[in-house]
């Protein structure tokens, strides 16, 4: 979990984090997932889960996108030092 915390951390203020895929080599479920994800909200970063097509088959994929809780407040900060 540090790390994601870190990468979030070091993203731009206005973007992402994505993490996939979030079941093992067998296609179950990550069975922490929602474990995790509360424990990062407890370290301020936002996060939910969305739906992005595969290239080719057109079949959807499961991703996590963390963000900076305060992102909206960094992106300002960032356009004034800017």
């Amino acid at each position: 979990m540090d790390a994601l915390v870190e990468l979030v951390r070091v993203t731009s203020p206005d973007g992402e984090v994505r993490v996939h895929p979030l079941h093992d080599g067998r296609g179950r479920a990550c069975g922490h997932l929602d474990a995790l994800r509360y424990a990062l909200g407890e370290r301020r970063v936002t996060s939910e889960i969305h739906r992005f097509p595969r290239a080719g088959d057109g079949r959807t994929r499961r991703v996590l996108v963390l963000r900076a809780a305060d992102h909206r407040r960094r992106r300002r900060e960032a356009g004034r030092t800017a």
